[in-house]
């Protein structure tokens, strides 16, 4: 995802040659777009939760609140906890498609956020592929059922899972079976509303598959228009998503979050994001993925103040714990990076930002804090400034000003984390883009077993 009023360009299969160009910050972008590799080859966004109040065919209240849970444990960026919730939750409903295709959904999103996260953890991987499988195989009762209302979820339930397996099978370049994996995706969800046209959870993929299509250009568009017979049409698509975020029972969060995307990348409407994203936030208030984002959004609308003072009271809570805070890192700095992790506009922008968020916390003063952030976070928070303003002014090729920042950490500032450890690394040894993401990777893999 782009923040700033560069207009993007989708062309070539599975992203090529997209324009990222970003504004500050812009190290987060990703995180809003569910579906950055779904092109028209596979619409649906397969990954969401049931709304709080809903009630999925079929589960007891005891499965609601595992699906419940493991989705928040998601947005709170604490996979291995989302994962262990959604294997109960499996355990719990095995003869369930529901059960599948969240924990599937979930899967799919984490391994979105992070690149390569599929091919680093191969049991992951065939564990997605899995839960597709288990969906669409547990689907076939209701489909065959006499029930409509069996038979839209159970249309439902197979349009999202072949939209996931579409997903997987573009980022595998397996070009024909990812589309007709999402034509027949497509056609489940259009089944869902010639049988119920209030079936509104059907409305986010078709919706999402509308809007996105009609903006490709170059090769992808005169395929999906010409060769393909696909089209799209933006004010449906959007008419149809919004619809989602106001009614749908399973997918209303999702289709909010699709929506504050659009606002932000194609729309530029950055107070209707910021809007919507305090509506996520209240559903979920702990969450660092929402936190940051609205930090992102003040920037965007010229509240630097509020951007600051923000990100501090992301950083609080963040820091007081460096075995579940630090394998965030990877989703909050890379996800959905367009090659590199950061690359060099990315960097350039998110600078001025750091130098901004600096200069603002060293003319502060401590004591006017309120409860909660004290010498220790103010410490904690100019050591980490310091630190990823070094990075980023070493990708950049600075140097000198990288050096001085280095020295800050270790001279001006108590341990905090590995934040020394890193100085000195960086100070001693080439300290580019590729060396911080292999460290973000490595920060994010599992213990290894004793």
């Amino acid at each position: 995802m782009r923040f700033g009023s560069d207009k993007g360009k989708r062309r070539g299969p599975a992203g090529k040659g997209i324009s990222c160009r970003s504004r500050p910050l812009a190290a987060f972008r990703g995180l809003l777009r569910f579906a950055a590799f779904c092109v028209f080859l596979c619409p649906s966004a397969a990954f969401f939760c049931p709304d709080a109040n809903a009630n999925p065919y079929g589960m007891d209240a005891v499965a609601l609140g595992l699906s419940e849970q493991g989705f928040k444990d998601l947005y709170d960026l604490d996979y291995a906890q989302s994962r262990a919730t959604f294997e109960m939750l499996v355990r719990n409903e095995p003869d369930k498609a529901f059960s599948y295709l969240f924990e599937a959904g979930a899967l799919w999103w984490e391994a979105s956020n992070e690149a390569g996260l599929f091919k680093r953890r191969a049991d992951l991987r065939k564990r997605f592929e899995e839960d597709v499988r288990q969906a669409i195989a547990h689907s076939k009762p209701l489909l065959e059922s006499n029930d409509p209302r069996e038979q839209t979820d159970g249309h439902f339930i197979v349009g999202m899972a072949l939209g996931a397996r579409g997903q997987w099978e573009l980022l595998e370049r397996h070009w024909l079976k990812a589309y007709f994996a999402g034509k027949k995706a497509v056609a489940h969800l259009h089944q869902c509303l010639d049988i119920d046209p209030d079936y509104d959870d059907a409305k986010l993929g078709l919706g999402w598959f509308e809007y996105d299509v009609s903006r490709y250009s170059g090769l992808l568009g005169f395929l999906s228009r010409h060769l393909l017979d696909v089209k799209g049409d933006e004010a449906k698509g959007l008419d149809l998503l919004n619809t989602a975020a106001q009614h749908a029972v399973y997918v209303s969060k999702q289709a909010q979050i699709i929506l504050a995307s659009i606002y932000i990348e194609d729309k530029h409407d950055f107070p209707k994001a910021l809007e919507m994203l305090r509506v996520l936030r209240r559903s979920y208030p702990q969450s660092p993925y929402f936190q940051f984002l609205e930090s992102v959004m003040l920037y965007e609308t010229k509240d630097s103040t509020g951007s600051f003072h923000e990100a501090r009271e992301f950083f609080a809570p963040f820091s007081r714990d460096e075995k579940t805070s630090q394998p965030k890192l990877l989703t909050l700095l890379c996800a959905f990076a367009p090659k590199s992790c950061p690359d060099r506009d990315q960097t350039e922008l998110s600078l001025g930002w750091l130098r901004q968020a600096i200069s603002e916390e060293e003319s502060l003063k401590v004591a006017a804090r309120k409860p909660g952030w004290g010498p220790r976070e103010h410490q904690a928070w100019l050591s980490t400034l310091y630190l990823y303003r070094g990075y980023a002014e070493s990708i950049l090729g600075l140097r000198k000003l990288a050096s001085a920042d280095y020295e800050r950490v270790l001279s001006d500032y108590p341990a905090f984390w590995d934040n020394q450890a890193r100085a000195r690394f960086c100070l001693a040894k080439r300290c580019d883009a590729k060396a911080l993401e292999v460290y973000l990777k490595n920060l994010a893999m599992p213990p290894r077993a004793k």
